[in-house]
């Protein structure tokens, strides 16, 4: 009932706003929906074989309390125990890109172009016709990464970076970069989450057009900016061409026990597990996600954090 309670504050907010949810719902849905629950418990006593005041009930004949043993009991608290701490534990890494209310606590690509070492980063394109889908305040720069060959990170190919920054966070769910490529009849292959740290989760995916016989790998992942107006909403996507001759080297990515059964979990729900593609193709997603990786921690980092 409480976890009802809180969906319907949310559910609140999204169709009316945050005054409603807070000012209007908040201060009394939990009576109604507290007394609710009261009421259902009361009916409930019979068959747990409890009553309100009055002359205790004996026992049924035939039935006898269930009781565990005791080492079975705390044996199954502690596994429970460990698990919840464990996933608590991740929680705190979400302070980093926002504070325990929602506020943005990073500052927009735009603004801080992180660079991993050995890379060069130049602006290669703005992209405003795609406003009508993303709102008519948003932005879309296409920007390029170029090795150099000297950082820990290496490609002899360059790194396209679409961002996308937009104050409607609905519109970048609804146009999404799976739904965007099985829009356009691309064909999708080992597309499956990665940690990027920090509690940042992305989608890696490959995909090929089919018309044109080019296959590219995606890295992408969405998270809150502040801004001088408020709270906007950014979308990183990197992109890598496949080519024969390509050449990519990363440091070997390398994710807690906890975090890498998370994601094996969610994989397996959403039906991706990163299988199903070449040794070349799943080395390029490993390197764009250590790339990826890198950008965020930087963006952490960033004095303006």
């Amino acid at each position: 009932f409480n976890v009802g309670r809180i969906l319907i504050i949310f559910a609140a907010a999204k169709s009316w706003g945050e005054k409603v949810a807070i000012e209007g719902f908040h201060p009394y849905v939990g009576l109604v929906v507290f007394n609710l629950a009261i009421v259902c418990m009361l009916f409930l006593l019979r068959p747990f074989g409890l009553s309100l005041g009055g002359a205790a009930r004996s026992a049924p004949v035939n039935r006898s309390p269930y009781r565990p043993q005791g080492r079975l009991a705390l044996s199954v608290t502690l596994v429970v125990g460990l698990a919840l701490t464990g996933l608590n534990a991740d929680l705190r890494q979400l302070d980093n890109v926002a504070n325990s209310l929602g506020s943005p606590r990073l500052v927009s690509f735009a603004q801080n172009r992180e660079t991993p070492d050995g890379w060069q980063l130049n602006e290669s394109a703005r992209i405003d016709w795609a406003r009508r889908f993303f709102g008519s305040d948003s932005n879309w720069i296409r920007y390029i990464y170029s090795s150099t060959g000297s950082g820990q990170m290496t490609s002899n190919l360059p790194i396209f970076a679409d961002v996308i920054d937009t104050s409607s966070r609905s519109a970048l769910s609804a146009y999404g970069v799976e739904a965007c490529y099985k829009f356009h009849g691309y064909r999708i292959a080992g597309k499956h989450s990665v940690d990027l740290g920090n509690g940042v989760i992305g989608g890696v995916l490959t995909w090929t057009n089919t018309d044109s016989n080019t296959t590219w790998t995606s890295l992408y992942w969405h998270w809150p900016i502040k801004s001088a107006k408020g709270t906007r909403y950014e979308r990183v996507t990197l992109l890598i061409a496949d080519n024969a001759g390509g050449q990519v080297a990363a440091p070997e990515l390398r994710d807690d026990l906890t975090k890498r059964v998370q994601l094996d979990v969610s994989n397996a729900l959403r039906d991706g597990s990163g299988s199903g593609v070449s040794a070349r193709i799943a080395q390029t997603q490993d390197f764009l996600a250590a790339f990826g990786r890198d950008l965020v921690s930087r963006r952490i980092a960033s004095p303006d954090h």
